[in-house]
């Protein structure tokens, strides 16, 4: 008995025009190369750029990272009020948050050398990036954003 070949109107899950691997997915710490820069005016701040490894494409949330200094757990508060737009990243685009380390005026901060990057709450593989010696007390975080001087207020 021959088989008679049949028309197909979507691709199969196993035919190449079906894979949409590394295409809308959102961004995990692991896709992403993460950097730091310290940053004075503002108070002082880490400004945080992030870009897609080659070859992936993914989308950060609305909102800011998850940061996280030391075992200890310090995590960072949100510094916006209001979400902003989802940001897709791939090739050369990059996006920027903006962490104040210390927004008290008391002496009783904690210095820490990295800090843990998360892409929410959820993200099973968080980064650690060097900062340097940088004061730890009550920080805050910024959303992602397109453009550094939105990252890190210049005021």
């Amino acid at each position: 008995m021959t088989k008679i070949p049949t028309a197909s109107k979507s691709p199969t899950p196993s035919s190449p025009a079906a894979d949409k691997s590394g295409y809308g997915q959102a961004c995990g710490a692991n896709d992403l190369a993460l950097t730091a820069k310290t940053e004075s005016h503002a108070g002082g701040y880490i400004l945080i750029t992030a870009k897609a490894k080659p070859g992936i494409t993914c989308t950060l949330p609305k909102t800011h990272p998850t940061i996280a200094f030391g075992s200890r757990g310090i995590e960072a508060a949100s510094a916006e009020q209001a979400a902003g737009e989802p940001i897709t990243l791939t090739g050369s685009k990059v996006a920027y948050a903006g962490i104040m380390t210390k927004t008290t005026k008391d002496n009783h901060a904690v210095e820490f050398t990295d800090v843990i990057v998360g892409i929410g709450n959820a993200d099973p593989n968080p980064a650690s990036v060097r900062v340097g010696k940088t004061p730890v007390d009550k920080p805050i975080v910024t959303n992602w954003h397109t453009t550094a001087n939105d990252a890190v207020p210049r005021t």
